[in-house]
């Protein structure tokens, strides 16, 4: 053989064995070892040619992936005031061979009372599929924790609604990929910018269509509604005063939970005891953000009517420990000055939710007293929470109990007084007639 078979044969070899090497995938895992990574490595750019961070496909690196995974569960981890204690691992499988559309898939399996999850993704992907299933493993996993047998259910809103806050708080940090340069947009004061220009014009979801959405909710427009509205929801819940408490709470409930409602009341329990508490608060937040009102304006005896039910609350009341309790209907004052403190501030903070609600459909001329009775509940939960011993910050005295009771007593009392007199004609009739001796 001549000095130039020789060379061409060698210079094959060497070309097949590059390509074999290439060929070979790899292996990648974050600091915290959880998320292991197996693909072939992103393929070189054009010399001279990077790719921005505006677009909407990403290119899957193993090595950059694993590092992704580690933001996005971190960031996950500060939104519910989390720490990091993970059990189950997770194993991201990049296809090359598969379409971009191609769907993802994700597996798990239980040994040992110890989780793992796998998630098969094409190794080209839109950004935002692959956050949103990075967001929804995450949270299994964390919910999973404490499953021995049966996967939790999770909310459908809660992965698309924490989704949507990454992705416009932090999307560009959470997802990199090599020769990529940042275009920095200005900083996102209104990360529901999106969701408020999308619901102003398209009719929001109630909660039973946030909680059980139709087999069509996530296709075409539909699904941007969807997305919008989950984001609103769950960032309204965040703003609750330990909201990411309660939401940490509810994914550590599941398990132990008949299903993820059950799970959601226990948790939010200081904020709402029913689902239609849900309901109501979920309505007036779409009033605030939309400047929409659902509803016509109501006449002004059914205003007078519907403040009536607002303000008279059902208790459970028993002469002597030997009789079954009651169900009774007591004014606001019976309420505030009888019931134990624990029990009523969460009816009252509902009380005030639906005041605030009532102001958007009553009647104009009732709407400085619903004001005023909004305004003495608030300053009466106000002032509890700040009773006790010593001096405010201002250096004043803190009232004690009595007087805080007395005081909202005699506003109540005033302000029945007032709504009195917009009786409707035949209950004023009808109430006269009822009264003791006639």
């Amino acid at each position: 053989m001549n000095f130039r078979a020789i060379f061409a044969v060698s210079f094959l070899l060497a070309i097949i064995t590059r390509g074999l090497f290439a060929a070979q995938p790899i292996t990648a895992s974050g600091p915290s070892e959880q998320f292991v990574v197996t693909g072939l490595r992103a393929g070189k750019p054009v010399p001279g040619i990077m790719t921005s961070t505006n677009s909407p496909y990403i290119v899957l690196d193993p090595a950059l992936v694993a590092v992704s995974c580690e933001r996005i569960k971190q960031a996950l981890l500060r939104e519910l005031s989390l720490k990091d204690h993970w059990r189950g691992k997770i194993f991201v499988h990049l296809q090359p061979r598969w379409k971009p559309d191609a769907q993802i898939l994700v597996n798990s399996s239980c040994l040992g009372g110890r989780w793992t999850y796998g998630i098969d993704v094409p190794n080209e992907v839109e950004k935002e599929r692959f956050l949103r299933v990075m967001v929804q493993v995450i949270l299994l996993e964390i919910a999973n924790r404490n499953a021995a047998v049966r996967q939790v259910e999770l909310p459908p809103w809660l992965a698309e609604g924490l989704m949507a806050h990454l992705r416009e708080t932090d999307l560009p940090h959470l997802l990199i990929q090599p020769e990529t340069f940042l275009v920095l947009n200005e900083s996102k004061t209104n990360t529901l910018a999106q969701a408020r220009a999308v619901l102003r014009v398209r009719s929001p979801l109630s909660l039973d269509e946030l909680n059980w959405p139709g087999p069509n909710q996530f296709s075409g427009e539909n699904s941007l509604v969807y997305q919008c509205c989950a984001q609103l929801f769950v960032t309204e819940l965040l703003r609750l005063k330990n909201g990411p408490e309660c939401l940490s709470a509810m994914l550590e409930q599941l398990p132990q939970s008949l299903n993820w409602q059950t799970a959601f009341l226990r948790a939010f329990n200081l904020y709402f005891q029913r689902l239609i508490d849900v309901e109501k608060w979920w309505s007036l937040h779409l009033v605030r953000f939309t400047g929409r009102n659902p509803s016509p304006i109501l006449a002004l005896e059914e205003s007078w009517h519907r403040l009536a039910d607002i303000l008279n609350t059902s208790v459970r009341m028993r002469g002597n420990n030997a009789e079954l309790p009651d169900v009774s209907i007591v004014p606001l004052q019976t309420l505030i000055d009888k019931a134990e403190y624990h029990r009523q501030m969460p009816i009252l903070r509902q009380k005030i939710a639906e005041l605030q609600m009532l102001r958007f459909n009553i009647s104009q001329d009732f709407a400085p007293l619903v004001e005023s009775y909004q305004h003495v509940l608030e300053s009466y939960l106000q002032r509890r929470s700040h009773t006790g011993v010593g001096a405010d910050w201002k250096g004043q005295p803190v009232p004690s109990v009595k007087l805080i009771l007395r005081d909202t007593l005699r506003h109540l009392n005033a302000l029945d007084a007032q709504r009195e007199r917009w009786r409707p004609t035949k209950d004023a009739t009808l109430a006269e007639q009822t009264k003791p001796g006639k």
